[in-house]
Formats: C-alpha cells, sequence, structure tokens
C-alpha cells in the first residue's frame, strides 16, 4: 500500500505544471483527494522538490487511513504575499481558493506576532513559549467549499502539511512530542483514535463530495 501511494505521490509532482493530473484507477488503492498549490516565493525555483517532500510525508502518514492526496493544480501568487505578517493577510488568501479542493498556500514565511490560544496551549504541552512565526495554519473560511485552508511557510519540516492536514481532516493538538499534532520536534505517528477520525471526515467528503478526487 505504501509503494502505492508513493507513486500517486511521483505522478502528482510530475503533473505539477499541467491543470490536471490523470491518476490510474486502482481498486486497491484510494484515489486521492485534489490539491490546489497555490506558490508566492522570492524564490521558487525549489518548489517542486520541498513539495514533493511535504506530499510524500503527508501520504505516508495518512496512508493507514486510507487516504491519499495528489496535486492537481499549481498557481502562482504575487510576490507580496510571500511574507504574511498578521493573520489578516492569511484570510485574505481566501479569494484565491479553488472550490472542491484541499487548498495549500506555500509561501517564504508566515509571522505570528499574536499568538492563537490554541498556539500558546500546544506550545506550552513542549515545555516551549510561541516563537513569533509559525510552520503552518489551518484557517476558516465560511461559505467556502470545503470550509477551511491551509497555509504553509516553505522552509518548515517534512510533517507540516501533515499536521495541518490533520486539522482538516478533524482533530486538533496532540500532548505526545512525537505524534504529528503536537508541537515536538520528532513527530513520526497518528494515534489510532486520530486515523479512525480522519476515515469518518474522509467518508463525509467522498459522500458530500466536497473535495474532488482524482
Amino acid at each position: 500500500m505504501r509503494a502505492l501511494l508513493t507513486t500517486l505521490v511521483a505522478l502528482g509532482i510530475v503533473g505539477l505544471a499541467q491543470t490536471a493530473i490523470a491518476v490510474p484507477e486502482d481498486a486497491t488503492t484510494p484515489r486521492p483527494f485534489a490539491v490546489v498549490v497555490h506558490v508566492a516565493a522570492a524564490d521558487p525555483s525549489d518548489t517542486d522538490a520541498r513539495l514533493a517532500r511535504l506530499l510524500d510525508t503527508a501520504n505516508r502518514l495518512f496512508a493507514e487511513a486510507g487516504i491519499a492526496f495528489a496535486v492537481a493544480e499549481r498557481r502562482e501568487l504575487p510576490g507580496s504575499f510571500a511574507t504574511l505578517e498578521q493573520s489578516r493577510e492569511r484570510r485574505r488568501l481566501r479569494r484565491h481558493l479553488v472550490p472542491r479542493a484541499i487548498n495549500v498556500f506555500l509561501v517564504d514565511e508566515i509571522l505570528d506576532p499574536n499568538p492563537s490560544a490554541a498556539t500558546r496551549k500546544a506550545a506550552r504541552w513542549q515545555g516551549r513559549k510561541p516563537s513569533g512565526r509559525l510552520s503552518g495554519a489551518h484557517i476558516e473560511a465560511p461559505g467556502k467549499r470545503p470550509g477551511t485552508y491551509i497555509v504553509l511557510a516553505r522552509s518548515r519540516r517534512a510533517t507540516s502539511l501533515a499536521h495541518e492536514l490533520g486539522h482538516f481532516f478533524g482533530v486538533g493538538h496532540h500532548k505526545d512530542p512525537t505524534n504529528v499534532m503536537s508541537y515536538g520536534a520528532k513527530r513520526d505517528h497518528f494515534t489510532e483514535r486520530q486515523l479512525e477520525v480522519f476515515e469518518r471526515r474522509a467518508r463525509r467528503y467522498r459522500r458530500e463530495r466536497t473535495i474532488r478526487l482524482l
């Protein structure tokens, strides 16, 4: 199963420059959820390599829940979005959302001068204070379908996309420093309970056609 999902990721990366990716159907492989990547970077030359690493990690971690992801489209954003200094700038990205897709905004840096209560709590669980910068953010978009989107800082760790997808699929932060949903330094797994939540949310997304499948 994991080898098959890695193949899906490879297919997604090869087709980044295209508007859509043709993914062959396979009875043993879940059809991946469509991901639209919006890029705002001072130097986007290494975007494909960074995105491949993020997707590979996310697919590996979500495989046990029968969930896969592939890039359906990549869009370039103005350079003014490369550094997001305030939360309101993150919210302005909603005007670029593509319906029925997991929208991921890949930027250079996300500043966080006023950390949320959830951020402060997750950092406190690891004996830390918020750094004033975020690896990623999961943002609500009322009235949109789906109703949330993801913002990622390009230079952060490989599990940052998987962490934000965890929020997207319905779970919050976790105390265990090795859990993907924590702020720990060595995050490498989800719990059985988290995987069950992901499976239920994925079934709902498929049933309601909230996110298209590739």
